[in-house]
Formats: structure tokens, C-alpha cells, sequence
């Protein structure tokens, strides 16, 4: 273990493997969906650089291009908040998390529940069936048409076995696209019962009689 702000402490208690897994994994992901149309995840977001397609940005992320100390896509805050106004014209969402909330805004995706502290419960958004869920059991349906302008709120397939536990027809998660079996909506209920069976979730906080609140991050435009 390390102590806050134990950069060289850190640095001896992280396992070798783990260095490795980090050092390969990818600054930016793009993704087209036939649901919510294209996707860029990156880890705190994109500047408007006021080029049409900001692939410049992509470009030197895809590249992990380290001459730049601290890149705003990687660290930065109320500069990459918004989705670039050239991206969110031509439909494309931002995805991320670094910034210590939950916001949903039009083509724009932040989510960064527990802010590194185990205090608090991991969260992931589901896609496109916009359904929060939470290491801790908790299922938040949210309204599509936020972040999608004129999409409703719609679910996506899976085969759902028992009740509260769902099933893909291969038996695994998430479902197969090639599955032959017929496919029934994803709930909260048949989620929670998923995410209540995986061995990875923590405990709630609240009944181990800790004390804390959610970090707010910086103010922003977003906000007021």
C-alpha cells in the first residue's frame, strides 16, 4: 500500500503486470453504433480546436503521443467539458469520465461516480439502453433524448433466463448479436439481478456506516 501522494510509493506497490496492462491500453476509442450513431471515448474529453473533425486530436491520441506534458484530452477540465460544437453538429458523442460527476448534455457522456475512492461505488452507463448501474446494485434509467436530441428512450435486446437474471443465448454477457434465440428487453430489475450475482461488487458504502459525499469537480457552464 501507498500512502496519498505517494508518487514513488505508488510507483513500488503497483504490480509489474498491472504496469504493463497500463502501458497498452489505448488513449481514445472510436466506435460507430447503428443505435446512437458514432462515439469517441476518451478519458477526460476533446478541445475545440476548430477543425471540423478534430482528428488531429484522435490522431495524436490513437498515436499516444507523449510530447505534449499533461494533454487537455487526458487531464484537462473546463476545456474539455463540452462536446466540440463541429462534432455535436454532426451527431457525434463525447465519452468520458475524470471529472467527478455524473452529466448527461447533447452529445456529451461523463461518467466518474467514484473519482478513485473506494468510498464509492463504481458506475458505467449502459448503451443505448441508457441505464446507469452501479458496483453497488443500484440501476438509474436515464432519458436518451438528452444526450441524443429526438431519440426516446428505447432498451436494447438481451434474453433474460430466470427472472432478474439475465442470460444471453450463449450464456454469457453481454449478449451475442448472432444469437438465434428470440431477445426480450434489458430492465433495471433483470440488470440489478446480473450485477448482483458478479463477484466484483463492492459493498454499500452506507451500510458499512462510512461517511462521504459525492465530489462535484470544477463549476462549469454545464452546471449553472
Amino acid at each position: 500500500n501507498a500512502e496519498r501522494g505517494d508518487r514513488a510509493g505508488l510507483l513500488r506497490a503497483v504490480p509489474e503486470e498491472h504496469l504493463d496492462f497500463l502501458a497498452r491500453c489505448p488513449w481514445v476509442h472510436v466506435e460507430e453504433n447503428a443505435s446512437v450513431g458514432r462515439c469517441i471515448f476518451v478519458h477526460a474529453g476533446l478541445e475545440a480546436d476548430g477543425s471540423a473533425d478534430c482528428e488531429a486530436q484522435i490522431e495524436r491520441l490513437q498515436n499516444r503521443d507523449a510530447s505534449h506534458h499533461q494533454p487537455e484530452q487526458l487531464f484537462g477540465r473546463d476545456s474539455v467539458l463540452h462536446t466540440p460544437p463541429q462534432l455535436a453538429r454532426s451527431g457525434v458523442t463525447v465519452i468520458s469520465g475524470h471529472h467527478g460527476r455524473v452529466l448527461l448534455r447533447h452529445f456529451r457522456i461523463i461518467v466518474d461516480t467514484c473519482s478513485g475512492d473506494e468510498r464509492n461505488a463504481l458506475g458505467a452507463l449502459v448503451l443505448p439502453d441508457m441505464l446507469l448501474v452501479y458496483s453497488d446494485g443500484k440501476v438509474e434509467p436515464r432519458d436518451a433524448s438528452v444526450v441524443f436530441p429526438g431519440r426516446a428512450r428505447k432498451k436494447a435486446p438481451c434474453v433474460v433466463g430466470d427472472p432478474g437474471t439475465p442470460k444471453s443465448a450463449t450464456g454469457s454477457w453481454p449478449p451475442s448479436p448472432n444469437a438465434s434465440e428470440p431477445l426480450t428487453p434489458l430492465t433495471p430489475n433483470s440488470f440489478r439481478g446480473f450485477l448482483k450475482e458478479q463477484s466484483w461488487q463492492h459493498p454499500d458504502p452506507r451500510q458499512q456506516g462510512w461517511s462521504f459525499s459525492m465530489p462535484q469537480g470544477d463549476s462549469s457552464p454545464l452546471e449553472e
